[in-house]
């Protein structure tokens, strides 16, 4: 005969736990991750703009914003800086996209 003790509830199997604390994992289900490589010479998409090779990365370390992003555009030869969460800007040259 299958009984539960007394003060004892059966665990819910609709609500998950997290198996590992800190570990990426949210309600039992991991997080989903990027799936584009943020490096040097690889090429990513922002939001419609496509086909943007990543040439260099600033770091802005004090000032609490996300580090820049220096993109080229081979297709149209244009230049871009971009800053996660405060959004896609074009410029002139690959040293105005590395100002911070």
């Amino acid at each position: 005969m299958n009984t539960v003790p007394l003060g004892v509830r059966p665990a819910n199997p609709m609500y998950r736990v997290p198996r590992v604390g800190g570990g990426g994992l949210y309600n039992g289900h991991a997080t989903p991750r990027a799936k584009q490589r943020w490096e040097i010479g690889q090429v990513v998409n922002v939001g419609f703009v496509r086909g943007l090779v990543v040439k260099a990365r600033v770091a802005t370390p004090g000032d609490g914003r996300p580090d820049i992003w220096a993109l080229w555009q081979p297709s149209t030869n244009r230049f871009y800086q971009f800053q996660p969460h405060l959004g896609l800007s074009r410029v002139d040259s690959l040293a105005e996209a590395m100002e911070a």
